[in-house]
């Protein structure tokens, strides 16, 4: 069976935010490098939120397989996962990234 109009809308959002995640996670990183802190949380709440858009539209098309009710694999899909999974990573970086920097810049006030 062939993937709808709706379920690539639903892939190409998922890639699109993915990206957004991904993108402000990055600027999180480098607003860290500069310590400014407030707003390297900004972004890092932004990049959650927009990974957590992601990871919704992911739970439905695991549910869809889940219940017996999959198609065929598409390599949009397989993408879309590829960046989902990359945006996660960025994030999970970023976060140690501003840890590591709020401790350097702690060491300086000593």
């Amino acid at each position: 069976m062939a993937f709808d109009e709706k379920q690539y809308e639903d892939i190409f959002s998922m890639i699109i935010l993915a990206g957004d995640a991904r993108a402000y996670a990055s600027e999180a990183s480098n607003l860290a490098y500069d310590y400014d802190f407030h707003s390297a949380e900004e972004k890092l709440k932004l990049a959650r939120e927009k990974l957590v858009e992601a990871h919704n539209i992911q739970t439905k098309f695991l549910n869809t397989e889940a219940a017996g009710k999959g198609e065929d694999i598409n390599i949009f899909l397989v993408h879309a996962q590829d960046h989902f999974s990359m945006a996660s990573m960025a994030i999970e970086f970023a976060e140690k990234l501003i840890r590591v920097y709020k401790k350097i810049k702690g060491g300086e006030d000593n």
